[in-house]
């Protein structure tokens, strides 16, 4: 129940939705913005097994803690840079350059970064009229003003997991696939809004 502690009420789930056509995408956001298209949510941007395990996640705890949790997914090019798209779909999406939400998650350090860099510019004051959240805890994020609040694992221990489990398919043909899990932290920073007693890093 760690999103509870910022006292937030609205989150915003920033995924990468990889697409054929990003700008074609952008432009549907951005008509949804005005109010002249569907919906740019129902874009399923959750089609890497990472990305919806995240977002599976963040939204449980956002359900818990009584949270309105609202998903976006950011069209972009497979092997395409993720920040830059994300500046593209914040001017398109939100031209007037406010959120609607009161804490931005997003799936990796280098989007939540980008995000800090675009609302602070906007007038946003990162962790007190924004707080921004990532996943990954990259060594830079301790270093950012504020620092960034992330989400830590194991990386040695998941790749060990994923070794042995390609070594068991490749010896035992009849093999089912496993999903693979390691524990998950989250590291509380200044980005994520004041702390509270009780929620400690690494819990």
């Amino acid at each position: 129940n760690h999103l509870k502690f910022s006292g937030r009420q609205h989150v915003a789930l920033f995924v990468p939705h990889v697409c054929d056509d990003p700008e074609a995408a952008l432009a549907r956001a951005g008509r949804h913005a005005k109010g002249e298209d569907i919906a740019a949510e129902s874009i399923d941007p959750c089609r890497s097994p990472s990305n919806e395990s995240k977002s599976r996640l963040y939204q449980h705890y956002c359900r818990q803690a009584g949270i309105t949790c609202r998903l976006f997914g950011v069209p972009t090019l497979r092997g395409a840079n993720y920040p830059v798209q994300l500046l593209k779909y914040l001017r398109v999406v939100f031209p007037d350059g406010r959120l609607p939400c009161d804490a931005a998650i997003c799936s990796n350090d280098d989007l939540a970064l980008t995000m800090m860099q675009w609302a602070a510019g906007q007038g946003y004051v990162i962790g007190d009229d924004l707080a921004v959240i990532g996943w990954d805890n990259i060594d830079v994020a301790q270093t950012m003003n504020p620092p960034l609040a992330s989400v830590s694992y194991d990386q040695q221990l998941l790749a060990r997991k994923v070794h042995d489990q390609v070594m068991r398919r490749l010896t035992q043909r009849d093999a089912s696939a496993e999903a693979i899990q390691v524990p998950r932290h989250f590291i509380w920073r200044e980005s994520a809004g004041p702390q509270v007693a009780g929620i400690v890093d690494g819990q």
